[in-house]
């Protein structure tokens, strides 16, 4: 599409609003006196044009580049600002008055170096309490634990009072089933005695008639000696007699004995009939007895073990004690630990917040008093990339920086990271982006700003053109072999000559060169058109784009070789 401007238009534009009433009639003379000016000039141009053979068939003249073979390398831009690799605050726990402090910046220190320390009166004194409240603890345990001992001790002495008294129970009931057979057995012979002595006074009745019978035969025989003169009966018969008597006697002495005997027996018997009695009614009573001492003794027994209960709580109780007076005793030991602040890692002290004498408290939060870097020969540059570009950065790809403090020396790093979270800063989002760097040389410190640039992708040895060769296009042949009307040419000179606003300057410059960048961004990765000057002619070549940046656009078809002139635009026509 042609755009004319008219030079009407073109007064219009660079004038702007009508003026007003006042001083109108004045500018109008000087515009129609200007208008004047310009279409005489334009008509005496016209006829000079016209003698000269007049409007002829222009033909276009072609601005062209050669087509390269090269690198083409894809970058994204990003800033941001060099860190170590690991860096660690330290700050302390514990509150209290700095005594010392050991290292300043930039001091290298190795793990468990210490770096400064705090007061440690207060600390030791609470060390000196919870060891004296573990000592007491412990002897309340060593307390409570005799206590259990004397308790089992009066448990088992308990129990074998018990086992003691069922033994006497048992005994005697053994006495009084052994006082009740003796008794019956006393009986027994309670009863052989009386028939024994039954049996002895028969015996003494007829040992006392055989006595008397046996004395008055003697006593008649010598009777009958004495009146007979000795003549009756013979000395024989009355020594017999005599010697029967006496036989008789002895006889009734001994059933005399006997008949004693059995007497005595049956007393024996009757004695030990009333001791056994009596010690069947003792044993007894002691079996009572013994019961009763059985059931004390259990009562005591169950008293025991109930205070053996409350010794062995009051032992775990002192247990519990003891061990709370450990964790304290632990307790105060740590906080006296932190009071020395130590280095966790080998590294360098990148900056140091603390004085003698300053007081650190630390019952909110851990203030930081050092900062420590591991290593500073290895470092890592954290830089936010735009989300518009984060698609294109991948971990692994190479990259390059500089910084402000060696202006014209390009670093090299690594991508270790691409953060999956991003971070909106004033309405744009960026994503972390963390590479590596070598710092052997420790010409990089931390916090210094860097502006990186990473190689997205990369092509070797590949045809070039410049993006302009994809945007153009040719004018149609009928619009070059138009030719202009006398009103459009002088048309055509006023308006050149006349001021135009800015975007109608555009909208003419951009004619006869098909689209813009946007387009031809939009090709990349597909297929395009270019056109290639051979022999004077411009010819359409159809080409496979690939990778372009801002400047060159990768291109191949077999047509195309390295030198060949490509077409970027229209400079004008020529006869």
């Amino acid at each position: 599409m042609t755009n004319t401007i008219s030079p009407h238009d073109s007064v219009k534009a660079v004038l702007g609003k009508p003026a007003g009433k006042k001083g109108s009639f004045a500018k109008t003379l000087v515009i129609l006196a200007m208008l004047a000016a310009l279409g005489g000039g334009g008509y005496w141009y016209y006829q000079q044009y016209q003698a000269k053979g007049g409007i002829k068939a222009e033909l276009p003249a072609y601005q062209t580049e050669a087509i390269k073979r090269g690198d083409l390398n894809l970058t994204v831009t990003a800033t941001g600002n060099l860190q170590p690799m690991n860096q660690v605050d330290i700050g302390t726990e514990q509150s209290g008055k700095v005594a010392e402090v050991l290292v300043d910046a930039n001091a290298s220190v190795t793990k468990g170096q210490i770096l400064a320390k705090l007061n440690t009166d207060q600390l030791e004194d609470n060390i000196t309490k919870a060891e004296a409240a573990l000592i007491t603890a412990e002897s309340k345990v060593a307390q409570a634990k005799a206590q259990v001992t004397q308790a089992d001790a009066n448990i088992l002495k308990a129990e074998a009072s018990i086992q003691q008294a069922l033994a006497n129970e048992r005994q005697s009931t053994a006495q009084i089933q052994q006082g009740g057979a003796q008794v019956e057995q006393n009986n027994a012979q309670l009863q052989q005695a009386n028939a024994q002595i039954q049996t002895a006074d028969a015996q003494l009745a007829q040992t006392k008639a055989s006595t008397a019978e046996a004395r008055a035969n003697w006593e008649r025989l010598q009777a009958l000696y004495k009146s007979s003169g000795g003549k009756l009966p013979s000395k024989a018969e009355l020594d017999t007699a005599q010697a029967a008597w006496q036989r008789a006697q002895a006889a009734e002495q001994a059933a005399k004995s006997s008949a004693d005997s059995s007497r005595a027996n049956a007393a024996a018997a009757r004695a030990s009939i009333a001791a056994a009695q009596a010690s069947v009614e003792s044993s007894k009573a002691g079996s009572g007895a013994s019961m009763a001492n059985v059931s004390g003794l259990k009562a005591s027994a169950a008293a025991t073990k109930a205070e053996k209960l409350s010794a062995q709580a009051a032992l775990e109780a002192a247990q519990a004690g003891v061990k709370e007076a450990q964790a304290n005793l632990r307790s105060a030991q740590t906080n006296l630990a932190k009071a020395t602040i130590t280095s966790p890692i080998d590294g360098v002290v990148l900056t140091r917040s603390v004085e003698p004498g300053q007081t650190v408290a630390a019952s909110l939060s851990a203030p930081t008093l050092f900062v420590l870097a591991e290593d500073l020969k290895q470092m890592e540059l954290q830089v936010s990339v735009d989300e518009a570009n984060v698609g294109q950065v991948k971990e692994g790809q190479e990259a390059e920086f500089t910084v402000d403090a060696w202006p014209g020396r390009r670093y090299k790093g690594r991508i270790t990271l691409v953060s999956l979270g991003s971070t909106l800063t004033d309405n744009v989002v960026s994503y972390l982006t963390k590479l590596q760097v070598d710092n052997t040389d420790l010409t990089l410190r931390p916090g210094m700003t860097a502006n990186a640039t990473i190689s997205t992708q990369s092509r070797q040895g590949v045809l070039l053109v410049p993006n302009a060769a994809l945007r153009y296009k040719p004018a149609s042949p009928e619009e070059s072999a138009k030719p202009a009307s006398t009103g459009s040419q002088a048309g055509g000179l006023v308006a050149q000559l006349m001021p135009r606003p800015p975007m109608q300057q555009n909208r003419q410059r951009n004619q006869g060169q098909g689209a813009g960048r946007g387009q031809g961004q939009s090709r990349r990765g597909g297929s395009g058109e270019i056109w290639i000057l051979k022999d004077g002619q411009a010819h359409a070549v159809k080409v496979k784009i690939g990778l372009s940046d801002n400047k060159l656009t990768e291109v191949s078809a077999d047509e195309l070789t390295e030198g060949s002139l490509v077409i970027t635009g229209n400079t004008g026509s020529k006869p």
